[in-house]
């Protein structure tokens, strides 16, 4: 059984919060990469992008989206596949950096459910 852990966006324009429940297993590693990234960035503002520690189970994960509300967008996804973490996350561990830039950057790369583009080889 695959496990998942979940991500979330807030997005105040839209009015709206979305889970994506991104698959652990073979992602481990980019997946707590992207953590430590996104805890950096939330500690210094009102962010919008959040890997939270909640793990499910696919069957959880299944009833969860089988029973979500949809707007914009729904409100709980299912994402598998590998992930593949962009530059902008790989290449440092943001200490240093021009905070506004790589907020930007962070948010281009996120925004709007951008988290399931980075993941390949998985049903959506």
């Amino acid at each position: 059984m695959t496990t998942y852990r979940r991500f979330i966006e807030t997005n105040d324009h839209e009015g709206e919060t979305w889970n994506f429940w991104l698959q652990v297993d073979g992602n481990m590693t980019a997946l707590d990469i992207l953590g430590d990234r996104l805890d950096k960035l939330g500690h210094l503002m009102d962010w919008p992008f959040t890997l939270t520690a909640e793990q499910e189970e696919e069957q959880e994960v299944d009833l969860l989206v089988r029973f979500a509300e949809s707007g914009y967008m729904a409100q709980h996804n299912k994402v598998n596949g590998s992930l593949s973490l962009p530059k902008i996350f790989t290449s440092t561990d943001f200490t240093g950096l021009d905070y506004g830039d790589v907020t930007d950057q962070v948010t281009d790369v996120l925004y709007k459910g951008g988290i399931k583009k980075l993941f390949t080889g998985g049903a959506k």
